[in-house]
């Protein structure tokens, strides 16, 4: 079996909101690079809201590759 590789992010943005955004530059298996970025966005039920997206083309357009939210699992 295949591995998946380490994401190395930095923060890069702190919103009102009280979302963080992280972003890297990931080496792809064929050795082209790309960015990659998630953003945190707490929602008012609790939850959070996760993005993941890409870049090929060093930020000019972004592509979603990931969308998720994240609940408690028992009582708040």
């Amino acid at each position: 079996t295949q591995a998946g590789g380490v994401k190395e992010k930095q923060l890069i943005a702190h919103f009102d909101d009280g979302g963080v955004r992280f972003q890297g530059t990931i080496i792809g298996q064929e050795g082209g690079a790309y960015l990659d970025r998630t953003t945190l966005t707490p929602l008012p039920s609790g939850e959070v809201h996760q993005v993941i997206e890409v870049s090929r083309d060093q930020g000019a357009s972004w592509r979603v590759v990931y969308d998720a939210r994240y609940r408690r699992s028992g009582p708040p």
